[in-house]
């Protein structure tokens, strides 16, 4: 309940970056919102958010959002008790 609003007000920024075809900024509008999702226990909005924010690190070539979103994205797949996906992104974490 609490995270709603600043949840719906990040998905907003998110998504004007994208219609600006601004990679680096969605990226950093999705950072906050997924860890959001993580800390509010919304993993599955976590993993799609953590999904999109690499996507969109790796279309901006940004060596800090790709460490970020395979760290977010292993902390998922740990808590959703997904240990081989989980070791699978934080290897990549590790090697980027």
């Amino acid at each position: 309940g609490e995270v709603d609003a600043p949840l719906a007000s990040l998905g907003q920024a998110a998504e004007a970056y994208r219609h600006l075809g601004d990679d680096a900024g969605r990226a950093e509008a999705l950072r906050p919102r997924g860890l959001a999702a993580l800390v509010a226990g919304r993993l599955a909005e976590a993993d799609e958010l953590g999904e999109l924010g690499y996507q969109a690190s790796l279309a901006a070539q940004s060596l800090v959002g790709q460490l970020w979103f395979t760290l977010q994205l292993g902390r998922v797949n740990i808590y959703r008790g997904r240990f081989a996906t989980a070791t699978r992104w934080l290897q990549e974490q590790h090697t980027t």
